[in-house]
């Protein structure tokens, strides 16, 4: 005779996942939808502003970095009042 679950626990392994799996892939999906809010965003002066902030940062790096290319990427093209001289 199979033993009797208390209300609210997996039967037979199923529906258990580890906590910190869950807790990443959580943060993972909040973490693309902001990007992907920001980037279709209808409002070009979210982005402009969020160019210009992190630029005078400094978090941005130096331009045509890994990480320049990755805010081209979710903030869409800068503004050339953004992108330092040198840089088309």
């Amino acid at each position: 005779m199979p033993k009797a679950l208390a209300p609210g626990q997996p039967q037979g392994g199923q529906g258990h996942a580890p906590t910190l799996v869950v807790l990443v892939t959580e943060v993972a999906a909040g973490a693309l939808a902001l990007a992907l809010c920001v980037r279709f965003s209808p409002l070009p002066a979210v982005r402009e502003e969020l160019w210009m902030r992190l630029t005078a940062a400094g978090v941005l790096g130096e331009a045509g970095g890994l990480r320049w290319r990755l805010a081209s990427l979710l903030l869409g093209p800068p503004n050339q009042a953004a992108v330092p001289e040198g840089r088309p």
